[in-house]
């Protein structure tokens, strides 16, 4: 990859996965090396998705299929940073995994962030010291997102240059690229707001400062599709080619916002995703199909223009030398882990890339984009061996890193295409798996006379994903101590929580314990009362702990950590009643704002007992405001909740026990 020239008849030498040579054969004596006979084989580096969201270790099976080798996860969580870790010690076989810091955001016109559980930045003085937070918890880059003001974005920028990293992300709402090149933005991701500034004959460009219409009216669609001032682009593309200012475009994301339901379902690679995920992206792009009020036909074409659009910009920003980088913004809906890196490839070649320049993208140019031009990026002595072994050349037909990949050589390790095949096969069947069997209520001290049990089966869309039991014991002082076990499989990953409460006669909480195992390691948090507010130490799957205070007065423990005492909480209540709760996001804790008012009762069928009430419960947190539907016994015995996690509808229901 440093010439479209391939190398013929040669040899590489890889030790401890580098590349210590690399010469024609005959200067080889291959006696006690082993041998890979590669004849009539063609050897490139392996690619970068250098915009993707890893959920779960398991989908590190999809990358390695698919010739990927390095991935950019672009909402970081301490959990990947513990991943990251596991990978590069050789534990996990799985890309190279490297994570920007989590989403910072602005408030939009409803006090929310534009995705839940985002760190808000609505002062610009906070830039400094959260730069640094991140930058010290070990992320790469600091994300900018979608409704960040003008001058929070150019306090973030210079934060980020002081502290020697990138900041990149979106362009956010009714700011343009050029602002945000001068606030200090060096990578833009999906060509969010493009059209900003630069659309024909004056036109404006909405601010789509609401969650509701963040993906796009119809005005606005019409506007990329149809009014994009292309001049005006190339003169912002040469800029960014004067600025080495990079953009990862991630075509096949907006494509597949705008397809037909049957063309969507008929997608083969669907069989990998989570059959929860996959249920909720046809019911949503269903919904919106049949709710459209004008011809869908309209609609589709409407959407291919917006496509050709969008692929036009690459073009320019490719003639006129602005630095490109391969990405797909997986898991969006209907963009697989892995498989859609396939699709981007054809997508850069169709805006006028040559096949050489596109596999670039996802090589040389994501390593110069690392400052790893010295360990990655081409196959040269010195540099890290993650290689993919292909039976024809890729630089005459890409498509061959999809249907003709025979090895992957990632982080010293050696997969053939058998074992490839057994890492799919492997991952096809944690999808099949049915929801884990429940943890039994474990037996403790100082529980409590008994008062109430549960158990409960935790559904996503259509698939039962997990299960969860709770118990509570009344103590001596008419206090609450409180269990409860969860366990549950999706496309986060397998999860097993374990959390013990110790709650005052008012269900206030005056001590918790709280273990959560994921596939990377433990999370785990310890919170107590101390008379004028919480102290709590949380542990990371990374191993980091830190401490943290909380000034105020007695508070509910929030939804978030623990499911059961709500209902408990709610059972003596009556009418709209308001409190506040503890609730822990981003390693610190935080009061959220709950209010609760009766819901109208669901119907019931003949012979179901009427002791029983129904509560709809919003909790406000600092750019985030989470809904729940409660419907308890009068004694708040949990019958079911219903609320929505990471955009797909969740339902947990008591049932009577063991299957």
């Amino acid at each position: 990859m440093e010439g479209r020239q391939p190398l013929p008849d040669h040899t590489v030498v890889i030790d401890r996965g580098i590349i210590t040579a690399l010469a024609p054969s005959a200067s080889f004596d291959p006696k006690e090396i082993q041998t890979i006979d590669a004849a009539g084989r063609y050897l490139m580096p392996g690619l970068a998705d250098m915009h993707t969201h890893i959920t779960d270790a398991g989908v590190g099976a999809l990358y390695l299929a698919n010739g990927v080798t390095r991935v950019r996860n672009m909402d970081g969580r301490p959990w990947h940073l513990a991943l990251s870790r596991r990978i590069e010690d050789g534990e996990l076989c799985g890309p190279r995994l490297t994570s920007v810091s989590p989403l910072i955001d602005g408030l939009g016109e409803r006090g929310l962030t534009a995705r839940p559980q985002s760190l808000v930045m609505t002062d610009p003085a906070q830039a400094e010291p959260l730069t640094r937070q991140l930058v010290a918890r070990g992320y790469s880059e600091i994300k900018a997102y979608q409704w960040l003001t003008l001058e929070a974005l150019s306090a973030l920028g210079r934060a980020a240059a002081r502290a020697g990293v990138r900041m990149a992300g979106h362009c956010p709402d009714g700011i343009t690229f050029e602002q945000s090149i001068d606030a200090g933005m060096t990578c833009f991701e999906h060509l969010t707001n493009i059209a900003v500034g630069h659309l024909h004959e004056g036109r404006q460009f909405p601010v789509l400062r609401d969650a509701a219409a963040r993906r796009g009216t119809r005005e606005s669609i019409e506007l990329i599709a149809h009014h994009l001032d292309f001049d005006a682009i190339r003169r912002l593309a040469h800029q960014m080619a004067a600025k080495d200012i990079w953009n990862c475009p991630t075509l096949v994301v907006w494509q597949k916002q705008i397809q037909h339901p049957a063309a969507a379902a008929a997608d083969l690679n669907l069989r990998y995703e989570h059959p929860s995920a996959l249920g909720e992206w046809e019911r949503l792009l269903r919904t919106r199909y049949d709710a459209l009020t004008y011809p869908a036909d309209e609609w589709l074409a409407l959407g291919r223009a917006r496509d050709e659009a969008l692929s036009t910009v690459v073009s320019i920003l490719y003639q006129e030398g602005a630095p490109l980088l391969l990405g797909t913004d997986a898991p969006n809906p209907f963009v697989i882990h892995g498989c859609a890196i396939h699709e981007e490839l054809q997508n850069l070649i169709r805006a006028g890339l040559s096949t050489y320049e596109a596999l670039c993208c996802g090589t040389r140019q994501a390593a110069r984009f690392f400052g790893e031009t010295a360990s990655g990026g081409t196959i040269a002595p010195g540099k890290i061996a993650d290689l993919l072994l292909l039976r024809s050349n890729p630089l005459d037909d890409v498509s061959v890193i999809r249907v003709g990949l025979d090895s992957v050589f990632v982080n010293g390790y050696c997969l053939t295409r058998a074992d490839l095949d057994r890492l799919l096969a492997n991952y096809l069947a944690s999808l099949a798996a049915t929801a884990p069997r429940q943890l039994d209520v474990n037996a403790g001290p100082d529980r409590g006379t008994p008062s109430l049990r549960g158990s409960l089966h935790e559904w996503s869309g259509d698939a039962r994903v997990g299960r969860a039991s709770y118990y509570h014991g009344r103590l001596p002082d008419g206090g609450w101590r409180i269990e409860e076990h969860s366990a549950r499989s999706g496309p986060r990953g397998p999860q097993r929580c374990t959390t013990y409460l110790w709650l005052a006669p008012d269900w206030t909480l005056r001590r918790a314990e709280r273990e959560i195992d994921t596939d990377v390691g433990r999370e785990s948090s310890e919170i107590s009362w101390f008379g004028s507010g919480y102290r709590a130490r949380i542990t990371q799957p990374d191993g980091y702990t830190c401490d943290c205070v909380l000034a105020s007065g007695p508070l509910l423990p929030s939804e978030r950590i623990a499911f059961s005492v709500l209902p408990g909480w709610l059972a003596s209540r009556s009418g709209r009643v308001t409190t506040s709760s503890l609730s822990i996001e981003h390693e610190a804790m935080q009061v959220a704002e709950l209010a609760a008012e009766p819901a109208p009762p669901e119907p019931k069928p003949a012979g179901v007992a009427q002791g029983e009430s129904n509560w709809r419960v919003s909790v406000a947190r600092r750019g985030e405001l989470a809904t729940q539907t409660y419907r308890i016994s009068d004694d708040g015995a949990l019958l079911t909740l219903s609320d929505v996690l990471f955009g797909a509808p969740r339902q947990l229901v008591a049932h009577a026990g063991e299957e």
